[in-house]
């Protein structure tokens, strides 16, 4: 029997199919195709960046003090090598990055025969499901390992999740994003087919009399060569030129693109300095505002990262002795 959120999970996958859902702009948006819009791509590799730069260690608390476990079967690979394609970077980096545009990131843990953690395998964030089993109220995965559908225990599927209603699935933000990533978007291919025209709008010639097909066409042609920049426009016999388009200040065109960037900036808390939005940026308020970031932004997702880790990769007796990681 499925969950709620596992029915959700499907529908969202179906939707994704057949490119997302339209946004009010008229483009298609899903978390797929979402890292094509700049600012998501911006928020994201930012974010990414500044948690998989981090090195993560193993320690045990005693009772003198704290001392690094270096020798740990988890240590290794979790530091250096979570398995044979990634470094330990390359792994975090894609982990925040399924977070930040799904809003889950699975990774399958491999045990060795002693029962220790030896690999770390990320899982499709599409292909990956969690639900509660409704008569043992056990947590279950569902997911594609090695192109096979499995269900996978909760201890051997590490879960890093964003915001979430029900504890157990996070929420896509670029689910709550939608309508700013289509517009971004649609205003992006506006502003391509205008440089393509070369950055003449889109408009008609009015003519006071009735004119035959060769004469309309010859027109066409004549307008079409002068805005080439081959010559000089020259309207004659009555033609006058009404532009169709709106002007891109009276449609706000920078102003619109600086809040939907804004909003997607606000969504991922992430501060505008560091997406290159500098028009009011001042050392002091830059400086204070790095430091927020790192309190409010980055912290969280530090301690996500480490509370997840901590419980799937130590045992219980482990977990007793001291045991844990920390970035």
């Amino acid at each position: 029997k499925r969950s709620d959120s596992s029915e959700a999970s499907g529908f969202n996958e179906l939707i994704n199919l057949f490119g997302g859902r339209q946004t009010a702009s008229g483009e298609k948006v899903n978390e797929r195709n979402s890292l094509v819009q700049p600012d998501v791509f911006a928020c994201v590799n930012v974010l990414s960046d500044d948690i998989a730069k981090l090195p993560v260690h193993t320690y045990q608390k005693l009772d003198n003090g704290i001392e690094r476990r270096p020798k740990h079967p988890v240590a290794y690979m979790i530091y250096a090598r979570p398995n044979p394609y990634m470094t330990a970077f390359t792994w975090k980096k894609l982990m925040m990055t399924h977070v930040l545009t799904w809003g889950n990131g699975y990774s399958y843990i491999e045990f060795d025969s002693s029962g220790f953690p030896k690999g770390l395998y990320p899982l499709r964030p599409d292909a990956t499901n969690a639900y509660i089993n409704p008569k043992t109220g056990m947590l279950w995965y569902q997911t594609v390992l090695n192109d096979k559908a499995v269900e996978l225990y909760d201890h051997q599927v590490l879960h890093f999740k964003g915001l979430s209603t029900d504890g157990i699935q996070g929420k896509s933000p670029v689910g709550v994003v939608r309508e700013h990533i289509g517009a971004q978007a649609a205003a992006t291919k506006y502003n391509a087919k205008l440089y393509k025209n070369d950055a003449t709008p889109r408009g008609i010639l009015k003519v006071p009399a009735f004119l035959d097909e060769k004469p309309k066409e010859n027109v066409r042609k004549e307008w079409k060569r002068v805005n080439q920049g081959e010559n000089i426009a020259i309207i004659d016999n009555g033609l006058e030129y009404q532009s169709i388009s709106m002007p891109l200040q009276e449609a706000q065109f920078v102003e619109s693109m600086k809040f939907n960037k804004a909003q997607i900036a606000m969504i991922y808390k992430v501060p505008l300095h560091k997406l290159n939005e500098l028009d009011k940026a001042t050392f002091s308020n830059i400086e204070h505002q790095s430091i927020e970031y790192v309190r409010n932004t980055l912290q969280p997702w530090i301690v996500n990262f480490e509370q997840e880790l901590n419980v799937k990769l130590f045992t219980d007796h482990e977990t007793a002795e001291g045991h844990y990681v920390k970035f």
